[in-house]
């Protein structure tokens, strides 16, 4: 089997405790570390762990074990990280913006997840989220759960 893309809302739910956790863990069982992380996933995850911070969904210290773990898997060799360049990247997003964006309304988040997963070679996205499936599904990626 292949190397997925995570997006965000997916990658999270190893962390923390969210709806549709066990289900992302279990999906992940039948994917082989390293997975791909880019920094766009890694920023994401940061910044989304300190929102949880600001909503009172997570302690301070709650979130410091939560980049902990984060460090230590990439350390471990859970993720990978993997680079982009960032004008192919951002080549990529404005042609899939071009592409779907008028008719899906997707966001430019979604639309870096899909464009990162696709230069990087991914042929599964892990996602969540209804229209960046749709998206990635027009690109010809498998979509999962």
């Amino acid at each position: 089997m292949s190397t997925p893309y995570l997006d965000t809302g997916f990658a999270m739910k190893r962390y923390v405790p969210e709806p549709n956790s066990p289900l992302a863990k279990v999906t992940l069982l039948a994917y082989a570390p390293p997975l791909i992380l880019t920094d766009i996933l890694e920023m994401e995850l940061v910044n989304a762990l300190n929102g949880k911070v600001f909503r009172r969904e997570l302690s301070a210290h709650e979130r410091d074990q939560c980049l902990a773990d984060l460090q230590a898997d990439i350390e471990g060799g859970f993720w990978i990280r993997c680079p982009l360049d960032p004008v192919v990247l951002r080549q990529r997003v404005i042609s899939l913006s071009r592409a779907h964006t008028s008719t899906l309304g997707t966001r430019t988040l979604d639309l870096l997840h899909v464009a990162a997963a696709l230069e990087l070679g991914a042929d599964t996205l892990l996602t969540f989220d209804a229209r960046q499936s749709q998206a990635a599904v027009a690109e010809g990626l498998n979509v999962l759960p």
